[in-house]
């Protein structure tokens, strides 16, 4: 199988089915209340789409303002400013196949536009509270920047910053959330899952702590090799392991390279340096998707999630969790002082760590923190950025 490179996945429409396709939507039925023949529906058209973020972003350039799936109404919708070309809309939507699976909503400011004022109010907020009790995105399905509190700062501390974003534009808007989803938990701990020849995803990786190993990745520069995890997984020096899937012998990957656990994200990579791996088709762009029972799920490149998005991710605690991006404004932001954050409903444990979400054979995030199954919700990183602030980009099998 030949690996290709490509920064994203944007052209491809994927296909779902069997285990992966009821799970997506069965997820998509326990969030949003729909009906099972809606949910599958529903999947379909996600995975038809592919890439479509960044389909979108490459075809309308400045003028892009914005996209999200509307799973009550079986659509995506996507957002238009006015300097939004719409012709180029319609005819991106009819390249991906989903021309009539999609509508057209009016909105004040440009995706660029609201980045810039989400930038400068992390910074404004951060001055004024902890970063751990903050978060800062932008709502796709408002067109707006949400600066959200923990109820622990105050209501003094967030009545000024309400203060402060009275008239701006664009849009911001400033709310307190419950303590408890300021308590996410790093995931560091381990359990089961291994893997012949050839390495890829999904699998447990141990070092300094125990993860799971995310995608494989290729340098910008250089095209070496690396698995892409969670920053946190590997703080420390240390050189990485694996077992063979009958947990007897195992195989040296290779050692610590680049983490970060900051306004970049939760990401790290490890350099597989291990000839056994590196020649011979000793690595491959897949994961190992357990309960699908396909140990060789391929990957094409990584995409940007988006709200209304189910995902599955796999780790070495949970073989398979299902959920969806149910929560707008939650969707890659600046969150707990991490940037790229994006929420899922789907669980996690200790031991997932580092471990890839997942739709239509797209990877989308890297595992980051959760409040820890059975409690719904988890936090990952979205996986285009962990791996460009890493220099590297996600592998494709084709």
């Amino acid at each position: 199988m030949a690996l290709t490179a490509p920064a994203g996945a944007a052209e491809r429409s994927g296909v779902v089915s069997g285990a992966e396709r009821e799970g997506l939507a069965a997820a998509i039925v326990r969030d949003f209340g729909v009906s099972e023949r809606q949910a599958l529906a529903n999947v379909d058209v996600q995975a038809r789409a592919g890439n479509v973020v960044e389909a979108l972003q490459k075809a309308l350039g400045d003028g892009y303002a914005g996209v999200w799936f509307d799973n009550d109404g079986g659509e995506f919708v996507v957002n238009a400013a006015a300097a939004t070309d719409r012709d180029a809309v319609k005819a991106t939507l009819a390249r991906l196949g989903v021309a009539t699976d999609a509508r057209i909503a009016t909105m004040d400011a440009t995706w660029k536009e609201l980045q810039q004022q989400a930038a400068r109010w992390t910074e404004r907020a951060s001055d004024a509270l902890p970063a751990d009790q903050l978060m800062v995105g932008i709502n796709a399905v408002t067109g707006t920047v949400n600066v959200t509190a923990s109820e622990r700062v105050g209501e003094a501390a967030v009545a000024g910053l309400r203060e402060q974003a009275r008239a701006v534009a664009p849009a911001v808007r400033v709310s307190t959330a419950p303590a408890r989803v300021f308590e996410q938990r790093e995931l560091t701990a381990c359990s089961h899952p291994y893997c012949d020849a050839p390495l890829g995803g999904g699998v447990q990786i141990n070092g300094s702590g125990g993860c799971t190993a995310g995608f494989l990745a290729f340098s910008n520069s250089d095209l070496a090799p690396y698995i892409l995890t969670a920053g946190h997984c590997i703080t420390a020096p240390a050189n990485w392991w694996t077992y063979y899937a009958n947990q007897v012998g195992w195989a040296y990957i290779g050692p610590n390279w680049n983490n970060a656990y900051d306004g970049r994200g939760d990401t790290g990579i490890v350099r597989i340096t291990n000839a056994p791996w590196v020649s011979g088709g000793g690595m491959s762009a897949k994961l190992a998707a357990w309960t699908t029972g396909n140990g060789n799920y391929l990957i094409y490149g990584a995409g940007w999630s988006y709200f209304g998005q189910s995902l599955c991710h796999y780790g070495a605690t949970n073989p398979r969790v299902c959920g969806t991006n149910d929560t707008a404004g939650w969707v890659n932001i600046t969150a707990f002082g991490l940037g790229a954050q994006t929420y899922n409903s789907a669980c996690s444990s200790h031991g997932d760590s580092g471990g890839p979400w997942a739709a239509a054979n797209v990877g989308y995030g890297v595992q980051s923190s959760a409040y820890l199954c059975p409690s719904a919700g988890s936090w990952f990183t979205e996986a285009v950025a962990a791996a460009a602030n890493m220099g590297v980009h996600v592998a494709s099998a084709g």
